[in-house]
């Protein structure tokens, strides 16, 4: 069972989707693979971006300017970017297997042991 919990970078969304996504974070920090809301300086392990708001998706270029970071969209167009996108309305379900299903890529790609790391937020 995994003891440090994947940090997930929310970007964009209106109020409303926020509380959805407040009770998805409270799903998912319950399950073996936890999911938490990034709130430390570290890179977050996934950004889940609104793919429909222009803001966010500067702010994601920004923050993952060589696509290392997993990322999901939600919204109505990739933008060419080839991210995993889930349209609207947010689904709890189906939010939460895009994030088994991006740290598994990831996991794959560059397999370091998460226990081995730090907790967010501490050295």
């Amino acid at each position: 069972m995994q003891d440090i919990p994947y940090t997930v970078a929310t970007l964009g969304f209106n109020t409303t989707e926020q509380l959805v996504l407040g009770s998805i974070f409270g799903l998912a920090a319950k399950r073996a693979t936890r999911f938490v809301r990034h709130l430390d300086d570290r890179p977050p392990d996934v950004c889940l971006v609104d793919a429909d708001d222009p803001v966010a998706m500067s702010d994601l270029l920004a923050r993952n300017p060589g696509g290392n970071i997993p990322t999901i969209l939600v919204g109505s167009v990739d933008h060419g970017t080839g991210w995993p996108l889930l349209s609207r309305p947010l689904q709890w379900a189906r939010v939460i297997v895009a994030f088994d299903e991006a740290v598994r890529q990831e996991a794959s790609a560059s397999a370091p042991d998460r226990a081995t790391d730090t907790v967010p937020g501490g050295t």
